[in-house]
């Protein structure tokens, strides 16, 4: 659940936050929250959306799949409550969207699987929720073309003996008082 005042109309907000409510209020166990950012000029009062950030959760884990889109670029989740926090990817289950609408799929087969991968603690919603790092594939559980991180595993795997360096690669260009380069 990403609620980002700036960019939320109050009705929009004020509805997935209803949702958020009586998901939690009920108890409700694996049960998805769907959330749709919109696009508005218009401020949120930041009171509004701490007083639902800090309800009571109770035991539930909001457990967010994040993937990348058919864009290769773009980043979507989808959240879903749990009864636990947990301990690795594989205690997750794989869950799935229609990928037609993210550039994914074609609309005849639009099944798209999102398999976690990895697990970290949600930074921006308080309690004990996570953000669940997924791959995605296809109905016949092949990496799709925006799927980058299966064949950067493979190829880690097939050379993990070597022990390889990753660097940031620096580029700057000086510029004198008038603002032309040096050189």
């Amino acid at each position: 659940i990403f609620l980002t005042p700036n960019t939320l109309q109050r009705g929009a907000m004020l509805s997935a936050l209803k949702s958020v409510t009586r998901h939690v209020s009920r108890g409700l166990i694996s049960r998805s929250i769907h959330l749709c950012r919109v696009q508005s000029t218009r401020q949120f009062d930041q009171r509004v959306v701490d007083r639902y950030l800090t309800l009571p959760q109770g035991n539930i884990v909001l457990a967010t799949y994040v993937w990348i889109d058919g864009t290769g670029t773009t980043l979507r989740c989808k959240t879903k409550t749990v009864s636990a926090y947990p301990k690795s990817p594989s205690d997750l289950s794989v869950w799935n969207f229609d990928g037609s609408s993210t550039g994914q799929a074609s609309g005849h087969d639009s099944d798209v699987y999102m398999k976690p991968v990895a697990i970290y603690r949600d930074p921006f919603i308080p309690g004990n929720n996570c953000l669940v790092l997924c791959e995605t594939l296809d109905s016949e559980e092949r990496p799709l073309p925006s799927n980058k991180r299966n064949s950067c595993a493979k190829v880690m795997e097939r050379v993990k003996s070597e022990r390889p360096w990753f660097g940031i690669e620096q580029e700057y260009t000086l510029l004198d008082g008038d603002l032309y380069p040096f050189g």
